[in-house]
């Protein structure tokens, strides 16, 4: 008896969250085939599946006119893949690869999976065409997989989709080869605290903020050093304003690091997060945030803000997902503290020096630092492979 085909529509699969959980449910889930129906031939992870290209650059898609004239290519191209291919069931990850998998038919069942808090990720003019089609659309999916309780409830209040209709999976992870190979090399930071951040340098990362905070507790603690791992567009930005305070920013090729050490992508983060004394996020979007799951795993303590999803779901799972906070709030694998927004706002400062106490005291206190190691590697074990895939095993064999 052949096994089920799932075709997923996705941009690519060499980076990014959305594409290393199609990596791993494809390594994992050989209750299924799978094909990709990518917009341009760019794999990166390992997959186990078919490949199709549906011909679509991100060249020339700038402006509404230059995205629409895509989405209209794209729908063409995917209808003919569908009609040709036909996969019993039609999976998307992430939202215009959403829309065109919901403009076309092949008259199998049509799946969608949101992976953002969207209300905030759509901005400008494209991101007012694309909400609108959001809430034409998304309502007439068979099912939308949300990665957090905070997305799903964005996706209900401000796009009108039926809670019915959705369910949330968390990302997966692989644990334990997160613990080894956050073991494979020593990073040499000598010294305490070292703090640690991870991500991609742009605005909703909001890391202005953390060079900020960073530069208040060197006043403190002048032997404070942060490791950014990452890059983007940004990053000139961040050097400039770390040198405004007299900070002293290093790159990857420099041998010795200095006040902040830019060390761009690398392979495997783990060594440098698990020599950390704290993972700081100071996010003011995001729809899950994968690498405080990945952080977990390696039993380094979290401060992350406390944003519309993702965070608390993690952090503080037996809170509601909703609630907010206004001041630090402990957990059982950190803390976690008020969001500051993507762009510095006049009462900064304050927050600034909220954060930097809580940091500041978390650091003092090893008992306390003790415990959340061992409350994060706890924790990650809920968003194990073993704990995840067979949720997803569930729900798509009900499709079937």
């Amino acid at each position: 008896m052949s096994k089920p085909d799932i075709g997923v529509v996705i941009p690519h699969l060499s980076d990014g969250g959305a594409e290393k959980v199609l990596s791993v449910l494809s390594t994992e889930m050989e209750d299924f085939d799978w094909s990709f129906y990518l917009f341009e031939d760019r794999v990166g992870y390992p997959i186990r599946g078919d490949v199709h290209t549906l011909e679509l650059t991100t060249a020339g898609d700038k402006g509404v006119a230059g995205k629409l004239a895509k989405l209209g290519k794209g729908v063409v191209n995917l209808e003919r893949l569908k009609q040709s291919e036909r996969p019993d069931i039609a999976l998307s990850f992430l939202t215009l690869p959403n829309i065109m998998n919901l403009l076309t038919s092949g008259g199998q069942p049509t799946l969608v999976s949101e992976r953002t808090n969207l209300s905030t990720a759509l901005v400008g003019r494209a991101g007012r065409v694309y909400g609108n089609l959001v809430r034409r659309l998304y309502p007439k999916a068979d099912g939308i997989i949300v990665l957090s309780h905070g997305a799903a409830n964005d996706l209900t209040t401000n796009f009108g989709v039926p809670e019915s209709l959705m369910e949330v999976i968390y990302n997966p992870i692989d644990a334990g080869a997160i613990r080894r190979r956050s073991l494979e090399s020593s990073p040499g930071f000598e010294g305490a605290p070292l703090l640690v951040h991870a991500g991609r340098m742009v605005r909703e990362k909001s890391q202005w903020f953390l060079v900020e905070v960073v530069a208040e507790l060197k006043k403190r603690r002048p032997g404070t050093r942060l490791v950014f791992l990452g890059d983007g567009p940004l990053k000139p930005k961040l050097v400039e304003r770390a040198k405004s305070h007299s900070l002293r920013c290093t790159h990857a090729e420099d041998d010795t690091p200095g006040d902040i050490h830019f060390i761009g992508f690398q392979s495997n983060p783990f060594p440098f997060i698990a020599a950390a004394d704290l993972f700081v996020f100071t996010s003011s979007c995001e729809g899950l945030g994968n690498i405080l799951i990945e952080t977990l795993a390696t039993g380094t303590p979290i401060v992350s803000s406390d944003i519309d999803s993702g965070p608390r779901e993690i952090l503080a799972p037996d809170t509601p997902a909703l609630m907010r906070t206004d001041k630090e709030d402990p957990t059982r694998c950190g803390l976690l503290m008020p969001a500051p927004t993507e762009f510095e706002t006049d009462n900064a400062s304050s927050l600034v020096r909220v954060w930097a106490d809580s940091i500041e005291a978390a650091i003092d206190d090893q008992d306390r630092l003790k415990k959340w190691r061992e409350g994060a590697v706890q924790r990650a074990k809920d968003f194990d492979v073993t704990a995840i895939i067979p949720q997803w095993q569930s729900y798509l064999e009900n499709w079937v």
